[in-house]
């Protein structure tokens, strides 16, 4: 009766090895057992982010790890739009003029597809018959400075100048 041999090929690092039939272990030796263990609790332990899709192990065990980061979170728990100061603001954390949080103003958005570039800093959307969250195209009109738009630096400016009634002797009404 001899000894019986085991031929195998390691898992972690694919070189072929002998064992026992009364052993059959699994590695070549303990640095490959210590690294194909390693690599499997990995494996278990790896998630993909649900937002931008990034692997990434959570950092306690017990939650559910759904994001990669609190960024990725608020994101996901933020609306497509919120209103502040009565513009309609929307989410799009990719633009390059979007606030830390994502957030980016429709009529500044609305404006820029339509011209085809990004808009400077220093350029302002009218809206033209003053509702803030009336964003049609045609009651948008791009002033190249905020010199150009509000009063108080340009008191003819074009943009804010409105029609004044005269009254029946013909002098303008208060």
């Amino acid at each position: 009766m001899g000894i019986r041999l085991l031929n195998k090929i390691c898992p972690n690092c694919n070189n072929p090895f002998q064992t026992f039939l009364s052993i059959d272990k699994k590695t070549c030796g303990f640095k490959c057992s210590y690294e194909f263990k390693k690599k499997q609790t990995y494996l278990k332990k790896v998630r993909k982010c649900k937002m931008c899709g990034k692997e990434f192990i959570p950092k306690h065990t017990k939650s559910k790890g759904l994001y990669c980061s609190y960024k990725c979170s608020s994101f996901s728990r933020s609306k497509g739009f919120v209103i502040r100061k009565g513009y309609k603001i929307l989410l799009l954390p990719n633009h390059p003029n979007a606030s830390k949080q994502g957030y980016y103003a429709e009529h500044r958005y609305i404006v820029e597809q339509n011209i085809g570039r990004i808009l400077n800093h220093n350029e302002c959307v009218h809206h033209m018959n003053h509702k803030k969250q009336d964003n049609r195209i045609e009651n948008l009109m791009l002033c190249e400075s905020i010199g150009k738009h509000l009063p108080i630096f340009h008191p003819y400016s074009h943009v804010h100048r409105k029609p004044r009634k005269r009254n029946s002797t013909g002098q303008f009404a208060k």
